[in-house]
Order: structure tokens, then sequence, then C-alpha cells
């Protein structure tokens, strides 16, 4: 592993920010109905795996409790690709496959408190297909951030976001990595989860990104009011658990979706779907005794959410039951974020109609509604 101290040029000013074919009959959720089925299962690459520690000299971190701050903004970064043995797993150093046209690049940002590992189970699935998937670790917002996890870095994170884009298909990195070769340079999708959702987000003001999932965004400052606003300009996704305790649906992805310009935008919703269950360690926060939100609401500490946490109802109510499976919650994150990066990265049709239509119908946990152009 190497450091890599790249320039990210002239970045743009960011917003401040305080913190009608025949679909298959409905399946039972313990029985994926076929195309559900297909998307699940690994695509035809192995996965490789590379950490990279870059750091974006340009730009300063911000003092944050004890910790003093700094001249620079280090952004480690984990890096799944896909590889031409499909039997291989995340195996690092691994020989890169190669695609005609290359392969498009989706960079993640991770929640609040969170880590970049945490979306590993969905950036493998997508290097199987694929996609080479950068997950940054921002530096104040992840679980092990000096001085504590805050929000209050997230105005940073967009510029974060781009600068991975652009740094990992620099010269120095397709010379010391031979996968940043194989990356399509005009394909770039954003995804992130909770504040990493709202990051990502914001982030689509860029002319370089093609794509938007979010997945629980914690977008709800950007609409109190006063407040901002952002209307996302990119074909977009946004999915939500309808029980989340810590970024609520109806002030945070509604607000998101309905703001958003005339798409093509996608809105799901999970029923009794939650926010931890997105995380790939979810399964270890889970109990038939209380609702996984109860877990993670217990672990974000006092005032990270920001000043805006109170506003946004974070962890005000939680639910009286236990919530949906982690492990179904992340196959219905598979399949969407999936099917919306092939439809929205590839240009398949096909992808774009399961969306609209067969995803909901396949999956009866889920309320999909879409807005668009009537021929996407």
């Amino acid at each position: 592993m190497r450091n890599f101290v790249l320039t990210s040029g002239a970045l743009a000013a960011l917003i401040g920010l305080g913190f009608a074919a025949q679909m298959p009959a409905p399946a039972h959720a313990d029985n994926p109905a076929p195309r559900t089925q297909r998307l699940l299962e690994r695509g035809p690459y192995g996965s490789g795996y590379a950490k990279i520690d870059f750091v974006d000299p340009t730009r300063p971190t911000m003092a944050n409790g004890e910790y003093a701050g700094a001249p620079t903004r280090s952004l480690k970064t984990h890096v799944w690709y896909p590889t031409k043995d499909a039997s291989q797993l995340d195996l690092a150093n691994a020989v890169p496959g190669n695609a005609k046209d290359g392969f498009p690049l989706i960079v993640y940002g991770h929640g609040l408190g969170s880590q970049a590992t945490d979306v590993a189970h969905v950036a493998s699935h997508l290097a199987s297909y694929g996609y080479v998937v950068a997950s940054v670790q921002f530096p104040l917002s992840n679980g092990d951030s000096p001085g504590g996890p805050t929000a209050n870095d997230v105005a940073q994170q967009p510029a974060d976001l781009i600068f991975v884009s652009q740094a990992i298909v620099s010269a120095p990195i397709q010379g010391y990595y031979a996968f940043a070769k194989t990356i399509d340079k005009t394909r770039l999708g954003l995804m992130g989860y909770s504040l990493g959702g709202v990051t990502a987000a914001l982030a689509s003001q860029y002319p370089t990104v093609n794509a938007v999932a979010t997945l629980a965004p914690a977008a709800c400052g950007l609409y109190l009011p006063g407040g901002p606003g952002l209307a996302v300009n990119k074909p977009l996704l946004v999915v939500s658990g309808e029980t989340d305790a810590v970024t609520p649906l109806a002030i945070n992805g509604d607000p998101l979706f309905s703001h958003a310009d005339a798409g093509p935008k996608y809105n799901v919703h999970i029923a009794n779907g939650s926010h931890g269950g997105f995380i790939a360690t979810a399964s270890q926060f889970e109990s038939p005794l209380y609702p996984l939100d109860a877990a993670i609401c217990r672990a974000i500490p006092a005032g990270a959410a920001g000043p805006t946490g109170a506003f946004c109802q974070v962890c005000s109510t939680l639910p009286s039951a236990t919530q949906l499976a982690a492990a179904r919650q992340q196959e219905i994150q598979k399949a969407a974020v999936l099917s919306f990066f092939d439809g929205y990265l590839r240009d398949e049709r096909r992808d774009q109609q399961f969306l609209k239509n067969g995803l909901e119908q396949e999956n009866p946990e889920l309320t999909v509604t879409y807005e668009g152009p009537a021929n996407q």
C-alpha cells in the first residue's frame, strides 16, 4: 500500500450544510421471482480488492474536539474491481478483468460513525458485474475519526468523492494499479448511505457525474425552513426503510426525491425496513428482542448528528417491533442498485423497465414510485 498525494484541481464550490410487458406474479420474500434472483447471483467476473491512501493537499481538515485539524485531507479508499477469474472473491492484487469499453466507476460515501468497508457486500457484488467501486473513508465522519465522528464536516465531503473519482484514474495510480487502467472515465456513478447519501446527492451537481444512488439519505437538513435545498439533476435512486428511526423517510428520502429534477428518478420504500439494515455488519446488531434501529441509535454519540439532529427527528421515535431482517434488506439493496446502475451507466433499457415495474411486483415488501420521461 502506498500514499498518493494528488492535486484535485479547480473543484467547484460546494453549498454549505450544517451536518409494459406482463411481469411475473409476486413471489414470497423467501423465494424471489426470476429477475430478482438473477440479479442476486454473482456476475461473470470475480472481485479483486485494493486499499489506497489518497491525500488531497488543496483542502484542509477542520478541527474537531481535541483534534487540531490538518492542512490536507486524508482519504483512505477501499476499492473492489472485476477480475478475470470468476472464482476470486475480494482477492488482493488479483489480475483485473477487461472490457472493450472499460468498466464504469462507482464512488461510495459511508454514513456517520460508519466505515468505508460497510459497503463491502454491495461493492463486491457490483465488481462481479463489471464495476469498479471505490469507497471513501471521510476524515471526520467515520467511526474512528479523531475527536469523534461528526456531521459538521459534511460540506467538504462531496468534493472528497469527486477528488477520489479523479485521482483513481490519474497517471500515478494507473502506473501502480493495473485495475485503474480498466476504468471508463466517462461513466461515473455515485452511491451513498445516510450522511454519505446526502453527500452523494450534493456531489451530483458536478458535471462528471452520470447517476446517483442513495440509501437512507440524511437529507433533512437541506429542506428545513431556510435550508439550502437541492434539486438532483441526474438519474436518481432513493431507497429507504419505512420504519427508519435515524433518517425518517418522510423528511429525508421523500423530499430528496420530490425536489429532484424531472427524472428519471425512483423512490423505493421498504416495508418495515430499517436504517441499519443497509450496512454489511447489520446482522451483528440484530436481535429478536428489539428493532435493529434501537441498536443503531444507541451507537450514535451524543451531538454527533450536528445542530440539525433534533429538528430532523434523529432517533426520536423507535419502531415498536423488530424490523425486516438485514439479510433480506440487503438483497433488495443489491437488486435495486445493480439494476439502477446497469440502467443508467450502461443504458440497459431492460433494467430501467425492471425498476419501474418488476422490482415492486417481484418483491412484496416494496413500493416503487417512478417519475421521468415516458419512454424510459
